[in-house]
């Protein structure tokens, strides 16, 4: 990806580093898709934050969920998980609500999309919300590629674990991001070290401050392995802990979240017709969750099912 010519190149689609890319066909044509304009300026007063990962595993949609959960404290945040394929985003916040899909019975092999990304922000309304979370699959997906598309995102969030082999996907990530001119916010390190039961903190074997230092990128902080956040993310409990809280207040000094917003996140998952259309929100407040669908989705009536993770 780090030799990707850019769309706007003369060689866009046709360098011999285009080879295999999904969107070779769309760049080498050169015709405009008139959605592309719509969807910017629909989402333009929107502060838009991309969580991503060189790997899978790294801690990437508990990252998303909490920050989230920080940053729904004063604003409207919308959480919409892309990994159509393997969403973490359901457990995380205890909603059942993809289990007819999930079921062993029910599983099934698709040579065609899932996920349409352009149908998705062309169709549903998210004037309700002004920040929204995107939680990325790992390493660049099609996902990425129509967030370079159809978004200006506001900033980047890359999260890593502290060993060599996540280290090397998260500079590939990085020369991702800067590549397609992404605002790298900064990378969090997360299970950096290993605390036990008894107290003792066992320490990672490589420094993610230094790789960051290395990489010309901010250093947001280190999370520890803990028991209890796994516990906790196990059964779709809310985080606070002390360290993820710090992080994020330093994240949140960035005049980039600077907005303002009523509490309110939803989840929604819409079945239109034969294809099946999938987005990922969640919501917090059943009563506020209620009134948006209402507002936002009346148009599409029983074909959306809302499905809340804690009512509070």
């Amino acid at each position: 990806m780090s030799k990707c010519p850019g769309m706007s190149s003369k060689e866009a689609g046709k360098s011999s580093a285009c080879t295999g890319c999904p969107n070779q066909s769309t760049c080498s044509t050169k015709v405009e898709d008139p959605s592309i304009e719509i969807i910017k300026h629909k989402f333009a007063n929107h502060k838009k934050i991309a969580i991503m990962s060189g790997k899978g595993g790294v801690g990437k949609s508990t990252v998303s969920k909490t920050f989230s959960q920080f940053l729904s404290k004063k604003h409207s945040v919308c959480l919409i998980d892309l990994d159509i394929t393997g969403p973490s985003t359901p457990i995380l916040v205890n909603s059942n609500s993809l289990g007819i899909i999930n079921q062993i019975s029910d599983q099934f092999y698709s040579f065609v999309p899932l996920f349409d990304f352009k149908e998705t922000f062309l169709e549903n309304d998210f004037e309700l919300a002004n920040v929204l979370i995107f939680d990325t699959p790992p390493n660049v997906t099609q996902s990425h590629l129509d967030i370079v598309k159809y978004l200006n995102l506001d900033g980047v969030i890359i999260v890593t674990q502290p060993h060599f082999l996540s280290f090397n996907d998260c500079k590939r990530m990085i020369d991702f991001c800067k590549k397609a001119k992404f605002r790298i916010l900064g990378v969090i390190v997360n299970m950096d070290g290993f605390v036990c039961e008894c107290g003792t903190i066992n320490d990672s074997i490589e420094d993610g401050k230094y790789f960051c230092e290395q990489n010309n990128v901010k250093y947001l902080g280190s999370i520890k392995l803990k028991k209890e956040i796994a516990m906790k993310c196990d059964k779709g409990n809310d985080l606070e802990i002390e360290e993820y809280e710090n992080i994020y207040k330093e994240i949140n000094e960035i005049d980039v979240y600077k907005v303002c917003g009523n509490d309110c996140l939803v989840r929604i998952v819409r079945e239109d017709g034969k294809s099946k259309r999938i987005c990922f929100i969640t919501c917090y407040d059943k009563k506020e969750g209620e009134r948006i669908l209402k507002l936002s989705f009346k148009h599409l009536g029983e074909n959306v099912i809302v499905v809340y993770a804690n009512n509070k």
